[in-house]
Parts: structure tokens; C-alpha cells; sequence
């Protein structure tokens, strides 16, 4: 995401006169500068805890039964959880 501001940035001009001698003005110029924000990851997960917990939640998916589960049902949220673990591991670094 890009936001436009108005910057303030003061321009320097030198030169020399007719005698040879080196003059300078001063003056400052208002100059419109787009400067970009990173997305904020916190928000976002916040934002699908709360709007779809059951599917973003990872306490939620730790409610789940394993007895009536088959074997590759299992295997498939062990690796779903050890994922979302590791992934959660990387951005806190």
C-alpha cells in the first residue's frame, strides 16, 4: 500500500556573481512523496481468527477426536499443525 504525503525539502542554489564570487540561496519547496507501508501480518491473522475460527484457529483444531479418525487423517493434521507451528516459529524471529 502507497500513501502520498506532502514533504518539505530545502534546495541550495549556488552560483557565482559577476566579480567571481559564490553565492547561495535558500529556499524551501513542498514536494508530494508516495511512501509505501508493508502490510501488517498481525492484523491480518487477527482478522481470520475472529471472521472463521474453526478454520484459522489452531486451538480449535486441536479439539478434535483423534479415535474416529483414520490413520491418514491423522497424519494429515499432524502435518498441518507442524506447519502452522514452524510458520508461526519464522515470523516471531
Amino acid at each position: 500500500m502507497t500513501v502520498s504525503e506532502q514533504r518539505a525539502f530545502k534546495v541550495k542554489k549556488e552560483y557565482y556573481d559577476d566579480e567571481g564570487r559564490k553565492c547561495s540561496e535558500e529556499e524551501v519547496v513542498v514536494v508530494p512523496v508516495d511512501r509505501f507501508i508493508p502490510p501488517d501480518v498481525n492484523a491480518q491473522i487477527f482478522w481470520l481468527r475472529n471472521r472463521k475460527p474453526m478454520q484459522w484457529n489452531i486451538e480449535a483444531k486441536r479439539d478434535i477426536n483423534v479415535t474416529q479418525l483414520s490413520e491418514e487423517q491423522v497424519d494429515h493434521i499432524a502435518k498441518e499443525l507442524l506447519n502452522s507451528i514452524d510458520h508461526e516459529n519464522q515470523n516471531s524471529d
